[in-house]
């Protein structure tokens, strides 16, 4: 398996990390290759690069692998691992995880050495319908939802546990990075996430709010978060937890609702995760949605909605985790 690994967060880590596990643990002979270690050397826009381009040596230099899994973004990634196959593979095959947006990727280079792949799995619902005809026969789509086989508290800081355990009202969840930029000001929705609580609050309608926030050390992103800071000072019912790597998975099972108000998004996993957990989700309609997401259009609707799945709790829609799927495609290589 090519591809970020845990600790790292984010859905492709998360993912990765599950099927590395799951595939362990039923007595598969499974490697793995971090793309972006916790390393201080190799975080580094050089050495990225280098560790990047040290994959084929990786492979001629172990065993042989019957199978080769490639979690990695973007056209020129997908172009060097194309170019090396013949000389470094050994004649394993070559499966490509396309997470996100499959679009960008529909150029002259990529469906090129996409093709040189023996099958492609989308992560969004009708994506592969979307790939030339060249590449709609070695596709399938197949969500990246995997759940662990164990779900435990040990990864939680003992303050947020604290926190949502010993809740005195509706805890709402949200998680997101800082991120701002001319296309998607405040992509993951931060501000959204206030003013939900804010609206809550004049409505009479008590609730706790978990903010677990990530951002880069920068001017811009300190200024964004003193505002954030500003906005909720004084509110005893809001926990703020910043760059910490929070595993959510175990937090969803104390909450009553998830929130995800984001500009543009994937196939989330997190979403995928609470309605798993049996929390209620409310997600922007940015995406194509797991069945059972409460899904809005407009800030009035995301309040409206919210508050309905606060106060009258309806069924949620049991979730399928996709890892025997993905096991299928290794076993018919």
């Amino acid at each position: 398996i090519i591809s970020p690994m845990p600790p790292l967060i984010g859905g492709v880590a998360i993912s990765s990390g599950r099927l590395f596990d799951n595939l362990k643990a039923d007595g598969y002979d499974v490697d793995s290759y971090n793309i972006r270690p916790n390393n201080k050397i190799f975080n580094s826009p050089v050495g990225l690069v280098l560790r990047f381009l040290w994959i084929p040596f990786y492979i001629l230099f172990h065993k042989k692998y019957d199978i080769i899994h490639c979690h990695v973004s973007g056209t020129y990634r997908k172009m060097y691992i194309a170019m090396v196959r013949p000389f470094c593979f050994k004649g394993a095959k070559l499966i490509h995880t396309l997470h996100g947006d499959v679009k960008p990727l529909l150029n002259k280079r990529a469906i090129n050495a996409m093709s040189k792949a023996d099958k492609l799995i989308c992560v969004q619902k009708g994506d592969s319908a979307v790939l030339p005809e060249l590449l709609k026969s070695k596709s399938i789509d197949i969500p990246a939802f995997i759940m662990p086989k164990l779900v435990t508290d040990d990864s939680v800081p003992t303050d947020i546990l604290y926190f949502v355990k010993n809740k005195k009202y509706p805890m709402v969840l949200f998680y997101g990075g800082v991120i701002l930029n001319n296309q998607f000001d405040d992509l993951y929705g931060v501000n959204d996430a206030i003013d939900l609580y804010l609206y809550m609050k004049s409505k009479r309608v008590n609730i706790q709010m978990l903010l677990l926030i990530t951002y880069k050390d920068n001017n811009e992103n300190i200024s964004f978060m003193k505002k954030i800071k500003e906005r909720i000072k004084g509110e005893p019912n809001i926990l703020l937890v910043e760059n910490k790597n929070v595993q959510m998975l175990s937090l969803f099972r104390y909450a009553d609702l998830y929130i995800r108000p984001t500009k543009t998004d994937g196939d989330s996993l997190a979403v995928r995760e609470a309605l798993c957990m049996q929390c209620h989700v409310v997600a922007s309609d940015r995406a194509i949605r797991p069945l059972g997401t409460v899904i809005y259009s407009n800030k009035e609707e995301f309040f409206r909605l919210s508050e309905i799945c606060i106060s009258e709790k309806p069924e949620i829609i049991e979730q399928e985790s996709f890892y025997n799927q993905i096991k299928n495609i290794y076993d018919a290589c």
